[in-house]
């Protein structure tokens, strides 16, 4: 099963809030501090990616964690 290692919100984001709306399982939260985005309760990302893709500036980024099964040598 995928998961999702960490989200990633890079200094080119302008605080528009489009991820945090797009979020639907509300793992993307405006902290009022700061007035930005913040990654919380990352077990919960369906790693849909929508996030990603609503971001005007590209400021998002998915880090996602897949367990691939190493095969044996022959």
């Amino acid at each position: 099963m995928a998961r999702v290692d960490q989200i990633i919100i890079n200094d080119n984001c302008i605080g528009c809030g489009k991820c945090v709306r797009s979020c639907f399982t509300d793992v993307l939260r405006m902290n009022p501090e700061t007035k930005r985005p913040e990654a919380r309760y990352l077990e919960e990302c369906e790693w849909c990616l929508v996030c990603e893709e609503q971001c005007p500036v590209n400021a998002i980024y998915v880090k996602p964690h897949i367990p691939v099964k190493i095969p044996h040598s022959f």
